[in-house]
Formats: C-alpha cells, structure tokens, sequence
C-alpha cells in the first residue's frame, strides 16, 4: 500500500476497543489517526482540522450515529465536504435504500465489521485518493 506522509483519518466509532484495534492497524501502515466517540464529537474534529482527512464513520452510535451524521456532511456541510468518508458497520442489512442512496450519491464506500485488514486498508487509500490536493 502506498501512503502518503500526511495521510490522516478519523475513526467515529462509539466502541473504545474498536477505535484502538483499528488505530493500531492504521498507524502500523503510516497514518496519522485521531478518534471520536460519535458523530458530534467527529463533526467537530472535521470542522476544525487544517488537513483533510479520511473520516470512518462508524453506522450505529449514540448521540449522533453515522446517518446522521452523513446527512449533515452531505446537506448543509461545505466545509466537512473536503473530507472524504468510508461508513463503518456490523449492521449493513439495517441501512435504509435512501441511506444506501444517499452514499452512492456521494461515493462513500462501505465496510463491513468484522473487517478484513487489506480490505479496510485499500478502502481507506482509495478515499485518501478522494481527497483534493493540499494546497
């Protein structure tokens, strides 16, 4: 895999241990990597940060969960739209067709928990690609 020296991802996940196993996986292969708990928390973050990032939006969480989350992104967001987005979950057979709809319409990939290592992995390069270039 192939990143790049400022490649930064944020893991939005409610499950402490989830965020740790994947921060482990994502720093061993070079990124740089920060967390929140749940959507509110990583809109935040986004808004906020100079870089843009690779956020990995966990589906199902308390407070504001990744639909959410996503719909404000994807609506009324211009700023967070710099960032690129790969919706995290154990629970695809839940996600709504306008939800599915809503991340076609903005090609946001998807992956499945438990999760495969190279698939995560290529998943997250392929939404850094996404990204616009720093100027």
């Amino acid at each position: 895999m192939t990143i790049q020296d400022d490649g930064q991802v944020l893991i939005v996940d409610d499950d402490p241990d989830i965020r740790h196993a994947v921060r482990s996986v994502l720093e061993e292969e070079g990124y740089h990597v920060q967390e929140a708990p749940d959507g509110a928390k990583g809109l935040r973050l986004l808004a906020h940060s100079h870089a843009s990032m690779v956020a990995l939006v966990d589906y199902r969480m308390p407070t504001m969960d990744g639909y959410e989350m996503l719909q404000k992104v994807t609506h009324d967001g211009a700023d967070l739209q710099r960032h690129s987005y790969v919706l995290f979950t154990a629970n695809r057979d839940l996600i709504s067709p306008a939800f599915l709809k809503l991340l076609a319409s903005h090609h946001i990939e998807i992956v499945e928990k438990p999760f495969n290592i190279d698939a995560l992995l290529g998943t997250i390069e392929h939404a850094q690609e996404q990204l616009a270039p720093q100027a």
